[in-house]
């Protein structure tokens, strides 16, 4: 091999060695950082799925670790190093079929176990505590709809007790989308003319934020919402004050559903008309 080649790879050799272990330093603290995010839980929920994925990354460092160890190894022994043996007439290695097809088939199945068992205790239909705070959800285009029994509604604010599990009745208008609270639950989908359910609990006041996680046209991105949790006693408070707001028209509902920037959070005292029960009956009446 031409020396100036030689040179070349072994440069890129040392700088790819010395670049990898910052990179991925950086890699795992740019997950750890985020405050809003899967790995700064504030629910049971959360919790449980930060565990999981911390099982995830455990019963995968096997299968990583050797990679970038093994790599750089077989560069320099056998291209760099010139170590390499010449051997035309190997055929098997029973060790290392063993090591190749035996430790992933373990991983798998661990991995599959896991998830299998995972799901059931993270089902989001499971009630998370008794007398839970009672909401219904619409997503729209611009916004996510908030319905509380009775009065009051809240476009990009949902505002629940801590202390207190809540029970979300989903549904979209439209399109499919996905309603999200990272730190909070995991995500669930909302389809068109269909009720789906979602349980969450903090257990702690804070705000977080929510996000609708499936792709449905122009202003995706900007599709968020803010989950604000109160003490008991402000929540009480909250829902006496907004149900004193004014009165959810058609004529928003129609805004929601168009496409454009997202709403800023509001509250409406009640709706004219209940958004959620409407948006199941179109669809079972076929859109008209």
């Amino acid at each position: 091999m031409d020396q100036d080649v030689r040179r070349t790879i072994r440069r890129g050799a040392r700088i790819a060695a010395t670049a990898l272990p910052a990179t991925m330093l950086v890699a795992v603290l740019a997950g750890c950082l985020p405050r809003d995010g899967l790995l700064a839980p504030a629910g049971g929920v959360a919790m449980r799925q930060a565990d999981h994925m911390a099982t995830i990354l455990m019963w995968m460092l096997p299968v990583v670790v050797p990679v970038f160890v093994a790599l750089p190894l077989v560069l320099w022994r056998g291209r760099l190093g010139g170590r390499g043996r010449y051997t035309p007439d190997w055929t098997f290695s029973g060790p290392l079929e063993l090591a190749i097809w035996g430790v992933p088939a373990v991983i798998v199945a661990v991995l599959g176990w896991n998830l299998w068992v995972e799901t059931f205790r993270m089902d989001p239909y499971a009630p998370l505590g008794p007398d839970p705070v009672e909401v219904s959800a619409v997503g729209y285009a611009s916004t996510w709809l908030f319905l509380y029994p009775g009065g009051p509604a809240s476009a990009g604010l949902l505002v629940l007790p801590a202390d207190r599990a809540a029970r979300l009745r989903l549904t979209s208008a439209g399109v499919l989308r996905s309603l999200s609270v990272p730190r909070v639950a995991g995500q669930v989908y909302a389809m068109p003319g269909m009720a789906t359910e979602l349980n969450l609990a903090t257990g702690e006041p804070g705000r977080f934020t929510g996000r609708n996680t499936q792709y449905d046209g122009p202003g995706f991105a900007a599709q968020r919402f803010e989950l604000r949790v109160l003490p008991q006693p402000e929540f009480d408070a909250w829902l006496a004050e907004a149900r004193g707001g004014p009165v959810l028209d058609a004529a928003a509902l129609d805004a929601f559903a168009r496409p454009g920037p997202p709403v800023a959070p509001r509250t409406w005292g009640y709706a004219e008309v209940d958004p959620f029960a409407a948006v199941l009956g179109q669809a079972h009446r076929g859109g008209n």
